[in-house]
């Protein structure tokens, strides 16, 4: 089964991962970047991916639990049915 909108990614995902990976931090936040915590805290980082980000965050030192975009839609779903 394949998500709408994501046609191709598999094909695709090494040589997006690099361009990704290859933009900084302070580039791909720039509008939000003033957001940032100051000083130490904890983060989670909902929709991980290759946790480039976490390590950011780790190497800024804060606290950061990754989680990756699929497990957090599971814990979700399942959150959601069971209240019905």
């Amino acid at each position: 089964m394949v998500i709408a909108g994501t046609e191709g990614y598999t094909e695709s995902a090494d040589s997006l991962i690099a361009r990704y990976e290859r933009v900084s931090f302070a580039e791909k936040y720039e509008s939000v970047f003033h957001l940032m915590p100051e000083k130490t805290s904890d983060v989670l980082d909902i929709g991980a991916g290759t946790e480039a980000d976490a390590a950011w965050f780790a190497a800024a030192g804060l606290g950061c639990s990754p989680l990756s975009q699929r497990i957090a839609f599971e814990i979700l779903r399942k959150r959601f049915t069971h209240r019905r």
